[in-house]
């Protein structure tokens, strides 16, 4: 096989353009979410889940998944972390007919306790907690042996203090 320079001129521009760039912020809102898993399977299998179905946890991370299940399911997870932190994770499928099912997840992430301090570090007498938590309603179809077709509407919310911020998609 001959490599032509145009090749290699491809190969690098791909290799550039699919190279992390540096940047002045920390990552996407709620992205700390799906750094974990919703259940022992997809944590089994290093979170390499997408192309899995017949599951309740399918909605997280592939919504035509649920389509393949057979009878309903409820799945529960916890996870405790460093310093008071948990994940908990709910999720619940339920095949309306052959063809289409439908999928509710919880999922929530709660800090352990940390002091609340000024800008100068001094304490200001109370402690506080941040809470990540997504909720997910799925919807799938089997169109055929080959295709199957699933969507999500997630409500996702971050509180922390006395603040907070909601999204959805």
């Amino acid at each position: 096989m001959r490599i032509t320079k145009n090749f290699i001129n491809y190969a690098a521009l791909l290799l550039f353009l699919s190279t992390p760039i540096a940047c002045g912020f920390s990552g996407l809102p709620f992205e700390t979410l799906s750094m974990f898993t919703t259940n022992a399977r997809a944590g089994g299998m290093g979170n390499a889940y997408t192309a899995a179905n017949g599951d309740g946890a399918c909605s997280y991370w592939n919504p035509a998944g649920i389509s393949g299940i057979y009878y309903s399911e409820i799945s529960f997870l916890t996870a405790p972390l460093f310093y008071g932190t948990r994940f908990n994770a709910i999720n619940f499928a339920y095949p309306l007919n052959k063809r289409e099912s439908f999928g509710m997840s919880i999922i929530k992430l709660n800090s352990g306790l940390a002091e609340r301090t000024n800008s100068l570090g001094e304490n200001l007498g109370y402690r506080f907690e941040e809470a990540l938590s997504e909720y997910v309603l799925t919807y799938a179809i089997r169109k055929s042996n080959n295709l199957d077709i699933g969507t999500n509407l997630r409500f996702v919310q971050q509180e922390i203090d006395t603040y907070n911020v909601n999204g959805y998609g």
